[in-house]
């Protein structure tokens, strides 16, 4: 039995297969598939990862970066796939903001209702026209504040926060997204990335 790797139009190795007759399966293999003899003392796993063949014999690869690298087989390196690297870098910036976010927030759609409800009460009292205000006694019951007027004051306090830290956020996050859009090289694209996630996590 010979041990064959079926190749791709870059040389990398789709699967490798024992086999009989070379020359059978050279004649069953669509048109854009080419193969080789498998190195000895390589491993399929090794030879599927790490190898590839230049037509005329087998040599190893670098290390591939990431998944978002594909092989050049006329220049024998990985290159970058720009399109999704841009793609994995606007969702990282994101996450970033959304790392932050939650650093002020609890998680959560009823969290979500909770501030929206006790917000809703504490304008009520501001503007003089407050009905239930509930969620603001729970505040004064906890300790968090000494009367109704001064719990609702303090909502409106962390609200004006948040909204200012939202804003914040919203206004990095926009920009270094189409700046990461316009961007021409990988290395541009990593710095814009790296300079947002950084700025927004100093905020």
């Amino acid at each position: 039995m010979i041990r064959v790797a079926v190749l791709d139009d870059s040389g990398s190795v789709v699967y490798t297969v024992s086999v009989d007759d070379v020359e059978k399966l050279a004649s069953s293999l669509p048109g854009q598939y080419e193969y080789a003899e498998a190195p000895d003392g390589v491993s399929d796993w090794d030879l599927l990862e790490s190898w590839w063949h230049d037509g005329e014999d087998w040599a190893k690869r670098p290390r591939r970066p990431s998944k978002h690298y594909t092989w050049d087989p006329s220049g024998r390196a990985w290159t970058p796939d720009l399109d999704s690297i841009k793609q994995q870098c606007i969702r990282d910036i994101d996450d970033a903001a959304e790392r932050r976010r939650m650093e002020d927030t609890t998680p959560g759609f009823g969290q979500v209702m909770e501030y929206q409800e006790v917000y809703r009460q504490a304008l009520g009292v501001e503007s003089g026209n407050s009905g239930d205000v509930s969620m603001l006694e729970a505040d004064v019951e906890s300790g968090l504040a000494g009367s109704i007027e001064e719990a609702a004051g303090l909502v409106i306090q962390r609200r004006h926060k948040w909204e200012a830290l939202g804003r914040a956020i919203r206004s990095i996050r926009l920009s270094a997204k189409e700046r990461v859009r316009a961007a021409s090289s990988l290395e541009d694209v990593e710095s814009i990335r790296d300079e947002a996630v950084m700025r927004i996590a100093a905020l």
